[in-house]
């Protein structure tokens, strides 16, 4: 997947249309749970004036509640709820997401939704790329094209299933953490547009 000036756009855009690899298991264990405080505010996409706000609330001891707002700020009402859990994989950090189930369904209609996990590589740093003075959480999603092509080759032996274009892994949580040691910098990218900076 090619990365976009809108880092958002891209972000909510792989969410919707299935462009994220997405799995029935988490990608952690309660041993690799951690907390950063540094996570929890607002952040957004300095070069997308009117993108959406990503808002993390401490949720627990030890995860995250994640509300989606459209534009720089917070609405009265966020656009999408995520419970996120930040684990530690080998050297590397990453995000679990995992949908909140909407309140206001019926409670049939929800009966015939999965809710996935999803996943993405994280690091937060001082903004010494573009030299802003602003903190920059940087983000490596799942590249599905990636995982589609060393799939088919053979080169990654993950349990999976597909449908309409989209992959679903069904693989445990040891072997997605083995996969997650073995391919983090070419299976979860993180690039100069791969970020967001902290609100004020």
């Amino acid at each position: 997947m090619k990365y976009l000036p809108f880092f958002l756009i891209v972000i909510a855009t792989a969410f919707i249309a299935g462009c994220l690899p997405t799995s029935v298991h988490p990608l952690y264990t309660e041993e690799d749970i951690v907390f950063d405080n540094e996570l929890l505010g607002m952040w957004y996409d300095p070069d997308e004036p009117v993108g959406d706000t990503w808002l993390f609330k401490r949720w627990g001891r030890d995860s995250y509640r994640l509300q989606i707002h459209r534009g720089h700020g917070i609405g009265d009402v966020p656009v999408a709820e995520f419970d996120v859990v930040m684990a530690r994989i080998g050297e590397e950090t990453f995000l679990d997401f995992f949908p909140r189930e909407p309140e206001d369904m019926d409670d049939f209609y929800n009966l015939h939704l999965v809710p996935t996990h999803s996943f993405c590589r994280i690091k937060i740093t001082e903004d010494t790329w573009t030299g802003r003075d602003a903190d920059t959480l940087w983000i490596g999603l799942f590249e599905l094209e990636w995982l589609e092509e060393n799939l088919e080759s053979g080169k990654v032996n993950l349990k999976h299933e597909e449908r309409d274009d989209m992959i679903v892994l069904t693989a445990s949580t040891f072997d997605l953490q083995e996969f997650v040691k073995k391919y983090w910098k070419e299976a979860f990218p993180i690039t100069e547009d791969s970020r967001l900076i902290r609100g004020k």
